[in-house]
């Protein structure tokens, strides 16, 4: 189970480090292009790496098909009947948390 916790986190953490280090070159990068790109181009590292951090608070959810769920059946696996219950539930307000635009919430809430 512990090798199973440590796969989890670290698929949450990944994102993380990525769009770090995409911040730091974020900089070098924008410089690189002409003045007119240049904005297209901060625009575009600000949209990863918005998606990049709700990607992985996102999956800390104890939802069923997000690594959180698999966490909390993994620390407590009697709950396993009852979220196989909620499984296509919570999958379809999933789907609609992501049609209504759930990814762009932290943009229009800075």
């Amino acid at each position: 189970m512990r090798a199973f916790l440590v796969l989890v986190v670290g698929s949450l953490v990944v994102p993380l480090l990525a769009a770090g280090m995409l911040q730091f070159a974020r900089g070098p990068i924008i410089a690189w292009f002409p003045p007119g790109t240049a904005l297209q181009a901060s625009n575009a590292i600000g949209y990863v790496l918005d998606v990049s951090v709700w990607y992985a608070v996102a999956n800390l959810l104890p939802v069923p098909p997000l690594s959180g769920g698999h966490v909390l059946l993994a620390l407590v696996p009697a709950l396993e009947p009852r979220l196989r219950t909620l499984l296509p539930w919570s999958r379809i307000g999933l789907a609609v948390a992501f049609v209504l635009g759930a990814p762009y919430l932290p943009r229009l809430l800075a």
